[in-house]
């Protein structure tokens, strides 16, 4: 019996094993077959990558700027060729960046992929010049080597030494996606004024293909989350510590609120009041003693933060004297000459052989900096840094820059009873625009606390003012339309016969209400005032449909405008905007 019993046990324990094993195989299988899945699908959107039809930021020749994928709103476009900034975002690459470290493997595996998209071939020729130099973002701060054979200058190649055309390519889009990802301005072509085409396409540089490997193989989601918080600590310029904020937010959420946390507790400066300090006293000074006084006082009327202020801007000066002393810059440098090297050798203690790239990381920050970080936090959800934005905007709630950046802040958090009591502040029958106020409104307008959209809303049915109204739009749903056309109606039946007002309410009702628009046009220049017309010339300036028919009643008026730097008719004006219209026909 006992021997029996011993024998059931073992082949119990036995099956348990086996079982306890096949599990534990089972998992072991599972782990690098997810991964294996995830980077199967991370090839068929390479792939997918070939079907790109529209330019859009890092790959245009028309325009470029800056933004992250996964949040449309962070968009901002920097040098563009005016009517040419219509793109599109591709999905696809969308959800190579949305994968973050993982996409990053299979992105180096195609940077040199010279699969041609299903983009046009740029070409260089006539007023349009292209250049290759191989530009490669990196964090100055915290690479203060710079990489090699990259970043040569636009002008600083041998004519002919590249070709007068390029064709985006798979490799290309790859390298953008990876810019993304790790928080790089990463454009493998992008417009410079004027008439110029960069070019930085790692399928056709060797050198530019290096860099990248050097600095991006074997990175892990740890080494990514450190870079990320490295680039929000210790930024080269404001912009990368936003970049990195929405990189975190995003793929790292639970690191946001200990940095900016953190970054909050430094004290502020007004950099405009040290840019004024420097130009206009110490640089106009030629006694070192004078120097000297200007300064302390400056510090004591200012207070100790403004002392790095004071220093950084020494350091952004010098910077751009050492350009002019080394010709990279023309026309050359005429506001100083050498008082930002002498002074930071005077006031700061540094060697007679500084230079700019030995600047400091400075434990201050400048206040507009401090906005525009304060806008961007609108993809967490902490209470901490709700209460702290919050903070900062009841000691400046009348500042045109840093009230609206907390409020729409704030609107991404809630806080509804107290952005209601700021909206309060709004007098709806004022026909003159407070700047200030619409800027309330449109930060707060991203809102969506029931009680915010309520305050909105009736703020849109009972102002007298377009901008307030054109602001506080959000607050209605679609299947309000009647209501929002009601509105504007009654808005543009309220304004003086000679009005320069209307442009915003009239354009909006020709995107969104192209049936009732002609009526609504027609209604507007009843009074036949040279203001009214001037406006619906602006309203269809690219070629609406109406054009034609509303405007043509004017075609022989010689009243002349106002407002123009040469005299301008009335008539000359209509034909002008119907005369742009056929041409974008």
């Amino acid at each position: 019996m006992a021997q029996y019993f011993t024998c059931v046990v073992s082949q119990r324990q036995t099956s348990i094993t086996n079982q306890f094993v096949t599990c534990l195989i089972g998992i072991i299988a599972w782990i690098p077959l997810a991964a294996f899945a995830d980077e199967m699908a991370i090839e068929r959107h390479v792939d997918e990558l070939l079907r790109v039809v529209s330019p859009d930021v890092g790959y245009s020749t028309w325009f470029s700027g800056s933004g992250f994928l996964p949040y449309p709103e962070s968009e901002q476009l920097g040098t563009f060729i005016i009517g040419a900034t219509q793109r599109s975002s591709s999905d696809a690459l969308k959800k190579i960046v949305e994968q973050g470290a993982a996409s990053v493997p299979v992105l180096l595996k195609h940077i040199d992929d010279p699969r041609k998209i299903n983009l046009p071939e740029m070409t260089a020729g006539g007023i349009v010049w292209m250049a290759f130099p191989d530009e490669y973002d990196f964090n100055e701060v915290t690479r203060p080597q710079p990489p090699r054979d990259v970043n040569r200058g636009s002008f600083l190649e041998t004519p002919g030494q590249h070709p007068n055309s390029h064709s985006l390519t798979i490799g290309d889009l790859c390298f953008v996606a990876l810019g993304q990802i790790v928080n790089r301005k990463f454009s493998a072509t992008r417009y410079q004024p004027t008439g110029g085409i960069i070019v930085n396409s790692p399928t056709y540089s060797e050198r530019l293909r290096t860099a990248i490997i050097a600095d991006w193989e074997g990175l892990t989601v740890e080494k990514h989350k450190q870079s990320l918080i490295d680039d929000f600590r210790h930024p080269d310029y404001a912009s990368r510590r936003e970049g990195a904020y929405l990189r975190l937010s995003f793929y790292y959420p639970n690191t946001v609120e200990e940095l900016v946390v953190e970054e909050f507790s430094k004290p502020t400066y007004d950099a405009a009041v040290v840019a004024d300090f420097c130009q206009d006293m110490l640089y106009k000074s030629n006694s070192a003693n004078e120097r000297q006084s200007l300064y302390e006082q400056f510090i004591k009327e200012h207070g100790e933060v403004y002392a790095s202020g004071v220093e950084d801007q020494l350091f952004e000066d010098l910077y751009y004297l050492e350009a002019t002393e080394e010709k990279r810059v023309n026309p050359p440098l005429t506001a100083f000459s050498n008082q930002p090297r002498e002074l930071l050798i005077q006031l700061f203690h540094k060697p007679t052989t500084i230079r700019s790239d030995q600047r400091p990381f400075v434990q201050t920050a400048e206040q507009l900096e401090r906005s525009n970080l304060i806008r961007t936090l609108i993809h967490d959800d902490s209470k901490k840094i709700g209460d702290l934005v919050k903070q900062l905007y009841l000691k400046s709630p009348d500042d045109d820059y840093v009230a609206p950046d907390c409020l729409r802040c704030l609107a991404n958090r809630g806080y509804g009873e107290f952005l209601v009591e700021q909206l309060e502040k709004i007098e709806l029958s004022n026909h003159e625009t407070n700047s200030l106020h619409s800027s309330y409104i449109d930060a707060v307008s991203i809102s969506r606390d029931t009680l915010v959209r309520e305050k909105l809303y009736q703020i849109a049915l009972n102002t007298v003012n377009e901008d307030y109204f054109m602001f506080a739009l959000p607050a209605f749903e679609r299947d309000q339309d009647e209501v929002v056309l009601q509105t504007a109606r009654k808005l543009l039946a309220g304004l003086p016969a000679e009005t320069d007002r209307g442009l915003a309410l009239l354009t909006m009702i020709r995107d969104r209400f192209p049936k009732e628009a002609k009526d609504v046009f027609v209604s507007f220049l009843e009074p036949k005032t040279t203001g009214r017309i001037e406006t619906m010339c602006r309203v269809l300036w690219y070629g609406h449909p109406l054009g034609s028919e509303v405007l043509s009643p004017f075609l022989e008026d010689e009243r002349e405008l106002h407002g123009f730097i040469k005299p301008i008719r009335v008539r000359n004006r209509v034909r002008e905007a119907l005369r742009n219209g056929e041409s974008e026909k």
